[in-house]
């Protein structure tokens, strides 16, 4: 990895306040976190830190969690065709042992969803090396509401107010 990539890295975990398990390995030397439970970034302020940043790198670009509890009528599936065919990059937080992936039990992990198929949809964990994965949609709802998360999207802000949710507000981000 070139020292740009690792610099960027860096500076990104750090200003989203990443943190670590003491026994977790940590080059970066970002803060540890007692509980495993606040391993990561809290996704209020991932919210918030990754639009300070995307308005000073891409301005027309914005970021939304969208809780699975909060999309009407567990209408997971429009949701996710909505922001793909808006061309919005989409992440799921779920529980990776329940897709079959090496983490611990529990414990959040963002994996990027690929393409919705009728049956669920295909996934990538960007952490991992390895093919990408597929997954049903009882399964990944049951990951999903594991670790009480939903969606992550990424794309141009008018694209981010989706049906079946809450609308997008860019000023309460």
């Amino acid at each position: 990895m070139s020292s740009f990539r690792v610099a960027s890295a860096r500076s990104l975990a750090h200003t989203l306040s990443v943190r670590v398990g003491p026994n977790d390995p940590n080059p970066f030397g970002l803060a540890e976190a007692a509980d495993p439970k606040d391993c990561g970034v809290r996704s209020s302020d991932a919210v918030q830190r990754i639009n300070l940043i995307l308005k000073d790198v891409v301005p027309s670009l914005a970021f939304r969690h969208i809780p699975f509890n909060t999309i009407a009528l567990e209408q997971y599936a429009s949701v996710l065709d909505a922001a793909l065919a808006s061309h919005c990059s989409v992440g799921v937080g779920v529980d990776p042992l329940l897709l079959g992936l090496d983490a611990l039990s529990g414990e959040r992990h963002i994996v990027r969803v690929l393409k919705s198929l009728s049956d669920g949809v295909e996934f990538r964990d960007d952490s991992a090396a390895g093919q990408p994965g597929r997954v049903g949609w009882y399964q990944l709802e049951r990951a999903v509401a594991e670790v009480g998360d939903g969606y992550w999207v990424i794309g141009d802000a008018v694209a981010l107010d989706l049906p079946n949710c809450l609308p997008y507000r860019a000023d309460i981000q």
